[in-house]
């Protein structure tokens, strides 16, 4: 049985990343697609404020995450949306 993990990424305070870090994210991402998909069962992203997730939410729109995802302020949000991913994993 394949270990799947499910993870939240707390956002807080978000700075804007400089371009070639942004590259760097996205060459690691492409080269680890398939390793990504194999080990991901969701992940929740908290932010701190509206705008941080207007930023991701739009970053995601245009190169969307290979696994299921949310964004929200609300870290009880998050944590019950995860529970139902994490259900849905057991039965598949």
């Amino acid at each position: 049985m394949r270990e799947r993990t499910a993870t939240i990424y707390r956002i807080e305070n978000m700075k804007f990343l400089k371009a070639d870090h942004r590259i760097q994210i996205g060459n690691w991402t492409k080269k680890n697609n398939e390793l990504i998909k194999k080990k991901t069962i969701c992940v929740g992203y908290k932010t701190d404020g509206v705008l941080g997730k207007m930023v991701l939410s739009g970053i995601f729109l245009i190169q969307k995450p290979l696994y299921p995802y949310l964004v929200s302020t609300n870290e009880t949000e998050i944590l019950n949306w995860m529970e139902e991913q994490i259900q849905k994993e057991g039965k598949g």
